[in-house]
């Protein structure tokens, strides 16, 4: 009997149990090279980090069951083409019966018995085709996201199986880092690499820019990591006492006590390090100790790590923003019928009246990174164009300069004062509505920084919410008494 599937997060990885590589979005380059669509997916990525491997899981409105995918790269959904490859081309969700539908039903897959890991398959419900793992290496299609015409699908067949990976759980790290632990409110003592025989130890006062603080974080599948300290230029090591040093000159990943798992915890700029050698957490060692170990079994207050990038200031200029890669969202247009004008029509001809609208328009901006632990020092960033939504599109506006020293949002707002006029007939009662129109989009540029720049604009009034900037769009409705 076949297990339950669990739930799948909201962000997630797609992992091919096959080739243990992660499906990805085609570069440009790649599209280009091989003459394939840019929604073009496969199984040909290693750096779990990269934002090509993010999707995001959408519940389908017609069946709970049903999912949608989103490729958080283009903001494109995940459908079939017409030769039956899965690509991220759907500009919206689809729920009907036919080849375009973008609902995907998912189901555990029974390998690695005992397993922890989130093994699935996947069919398109409509065409009823399982996807697969394409295998064709004399073409350009090989290792692409395809669909099979066989159902139900040979179980024994690991083409057709994905490890599902959540992504709000990846310790996604700036290049160089420096960690440290919070001693007491106003102390901390941050991680350092000893001159005489590189152990590590806790150290007050001690610099980030000092090179025996500063480590350089190496990502491997699923994310795992090697870190490797700047004074040494060797790789952290768990010795057979459980004190780690930066002593390991081993460039493989062979060796597990050199290798971390970094577990993101609830607080920003928090992890915990679990040694992959013993399998326990690294911690202070107990007691009134300053050096580093392996030892605790369970995440702990004492497991606890504050990260920080090892850089004193960074500015940030010259973003190439992805445009046709944006998306206008939270579009939505409720109707209120209930604001009736003051002035009725009773004589037995047309006449007109006008209708003061006051509104507040407001533009905000907001940066976000997808480094999974915050930068910790202070950054400039400086924007000579922002995208805007204009005439119901994405387009780069040049009108402001935008600047941003550590802080994540900046927003302007102004008041807006319009009059309509409508004519009304002879004998009615005249009552107009105003719409909601509220705006949102994201564009993404993808410098080694992977910043994404977000924007948000919306129009208010204390009776309701216009449709538009524009004053001629806003609807009058008139009505027989």
């Amino acid at each position: 009997m076949a297990s339950e599937a669990r739930p799948l997060p909201r962000f997630l990885v797609l992992k091919s149990y096959a080739n243990l590589k992660y499906l990805r979005r085609i570069s440009k380059e790649e599209s280009i090279e091989n003459n394939l669509s840019q929604t073009f997916l496969y199984f040909k990525e290693d750096d779990i980090t990269s934002p090509l491997v993010k999707f995001e899981m959408e519940r389908a409105k017609k069946n709970k069951s049903y999912v949608h995918l989103r490729c958080c790269n283009n903001n494109k959904y995940l459908c079939l083409t017409e030769d039956l490859y899965i690509q991220a081309s759907a500009e919206k969700p689809i729920e009907n019966d036919g080849l375009s539908s973008t609902m995907f039903k998912y189901e555990a897959a029974d390998v690695d018995a005992g397993s922890d890991k989130h093994n699935i398959r996947i069919h398109h419900p409509t065409t009823r085709r399982y996807a697969i793992l394409k295998v064709d290496p004399t073409t350009p299609y090989d290792k692409a996201f395809y669909t099979d015409n066989t159902f139900p699908i040979d179980k024994r067949d690991t083409s057709s199986v994905f490890t599902v990976l959540d992504w709000d759980r990846f310790a996604i790290f700036p290049e160089k880092v420096s960690f440290s632990k919070k001693e007491k409110e106003t102390t901390k003592s941050i991680l350092s690499c000893r001159n005489s025989d590189s152990y590590l130890e806790f150290v007050e006062g001690q610099s980030v820019g000092d090179l025996r603080v500063v480590n350089e974080i190496f990502t491997k599948r699923d994310g795992y990591i090697r870190i490797k300290n700047a004074s040494t230029g060797k790789f952290w090591k768990r010795d057979e006492d459980n004190y780690i040093l930066a002593n390991s000159s081993d460039v493989t990943w062979d060796d597990n006590n050199t290798i971390f798992l970094p577990i993101k915890l609830g607080e920003k700029q928090t992890v915990a390090l679990k040694n992959m050698g013993n399998r326990k957490f690294c911690n202070k060692e107990k007691g009134s100790g300053v050096y580093f170990k392996a030892e605790m079994d369970t995440m702990m207050n004492e497991t606890k790590l504050w990260v920080m990038e090892s850089v004193i200031l960074s500015t940030m200029y010259g973003f190439d923003f992805h445009i046709p890669d944006g998306r206008v969202y939270n579009v939505h247009i409720p109707i209120d019928d209930s604001l009736a004008a003051k002035r009725q029509n009773n004589e037995s001809k047309e006449t007109s009246m006008d209708i003061m609208v006051s509104y507040k328009k407001t533009k905000s901006q907001s940066v976000q990174t997808n480094l999974s632990l915050s930068f910790g020092f202070e950054q400039t960033l400086t924007l000579t164009v922002i995208p805007e939504i204009l005439s119901g599109t994405i387009q780069l506006s040049g009108q402001y300069t935008y600047e941003r020293e550590s802080k994540d949002e900046s927003s302007k707002e102004i008041t807006v004062e319009t009059t309509y006029k409508a004519k009304v007939p002879a004998k009615t009662i005249p009552r107009y509505s105003t719409t909601n129109f509220l705006p949102s989009f994201g564009v993404e540029h993808h410098q080694k920084t992977r910043l994404a720049f977000l924007g948000h604009t919306s129009c208010s009034n204390s009776n309701g919410k216009l449709s538009t900037n524009k004053a001629s769009s806003c609807p009058v409705i008139i009505e027989q008494p």
